[in-house]
């Protein structure tokens, strides 16, 4: 349906409907994250469980042993993988003070070329932090951490292949507690496509066996990309055009629900009854506690919002969510 610009559209009872069901299935972690959250080489699963009426998700994980977790509801997920690494039970964790001489020197771009098929030893210096889950690891916890190459872009197009996320497991989130957003890093990990299921992520990680670290070596705020639309948000353009990029869209209206949850976006005035699948929703889990503040109930048009674009992928086939992940509620402009 079309509205006036002035004006924000009803929303129609499916995609009402859609986006709760997405809320209730979205656990706290983002897509991937029994990748991370596993230590062994190659078998044991991870559960990730929501408290709310709908969901409830189980997946092999990448490293061995059976991790759990529950939550109310924030974007995320999790995926089969996690292949073995390198790095023994009693070598001295790595600290990034010096490239090892194990790992390639890659840049993002470079990458993002090689798109290696299985974990590949990398060392990537001067990367940007642009996003942080939970607005800083936490012990334990699996944690997200997004990287660009640079600032800022001028374009999506200037931007891609140029940002990639880092996924940390719990049992390794100890050394990556003191990552900030805007934090420059040299980062030991390993790189490779995930691509068991339906996954099909270009990423970066760290687990018990694929050990790596980060160091901060200096600030440098980045800036979003503006002018991009939500129609530019796609599946394609997060797993093979663009990726991860730190971004703001414009005029965009949105019915925030209970704090812990994601909630679907739409052109302010322009609303599309789409699949859920379509929608690009608004996710808390970058947030501090992984909760929205200050948004209040009903519908609300926003001038501005800026966020990491990402994926969700519950297991074991998807489909594949979009999401844009602010770092504060500043990111979120009504």
């Amino acid at each position: 349906m079309t509205a006036s610009p002035n004006t924000v559209p009803a929303r129609p009872l499916r995609l009402r409907a859609l986006v709760g069901a997405l809320a209730a299935g979205l656990a706290a972690g983002g897509a991937l994250v029994a990748a991370c959250s596993s230590d062994s080489s190659s078998t044991g699963t991870t559960t990730t469980t929501t408290t709310t009426t709908t969901s409830s998700t189980t997946q092999t994980g990448g490293a061995g042993g059976t991790t759990t977790s529950s939550t109310t509801t924030s974007s995320g997920g999790s995926a089969q993988g996690g292949a073995g690494g390198t790095g023994g039970a009693g070598a001295a964790w790595p600290t990034c003070d010096t490239q090892p001489g194990t790992a390639q020197a890659l840049t993002i771009p470079e990458i993002w070329q090689a798109d290696p098929a299985t974990p590949t030893e990398v060392w990537v210096n001067d990367a940007i932090v642009t996003a942080v889950s939970r607005d800083g690891c936490v012990p334990g916890q699996a944690c997200q951490i997004f990287l660009q190459a640079d600032s800022t872009y001028a374009s999506l197009a200037a931007g891609a292949h140029h940002g990639i996320k880092l996924f940390v497991s719990g049992p390794t989130a100890q050394y990556f507690t003191g990552v900030q957003v805007d934090d420059v890093v040299d980062v030991l990990a390993h790189a490779w496509r995930f691509n068991l299921d339906t996954q099909n992520e270009l990423l970066l990680q760290v687990n018990s066996q694929l050990r790596g670290c980060a160091k901060t070596v200096g600030n440098l705020a980045a800036q979003p990309i503006t002018g991009v639309t939500l129609a530019e948000l796609t599946v394609q353009a997060y797993e093979q055009d663009i990726g991860p990029l730190l971004i703001q869209v414009d005029t965009v209206s949105g019915t925030p629900g209970l704090p812990l949850e994601t909630f679907g976006l739409w052109e302010t005035g322009q609303f599309n009854d789409a699949g859920i699948s379509e929608v690009v929703s608004l996710s808390p889990f970058f947030l501090p506690n992984a909760v929205f503040t200050g948004l209040g109930n009903g519908q609300i048009a926003f001038a501005s919002v800026t966020g990491v674009f990402g994926l969700f992928v519950p297991p074991p086939a998807g489909p594949k969510f979009k999401e844009i992940y602010p770092r504060s509620m500043a990111d979120v402009v009504q």
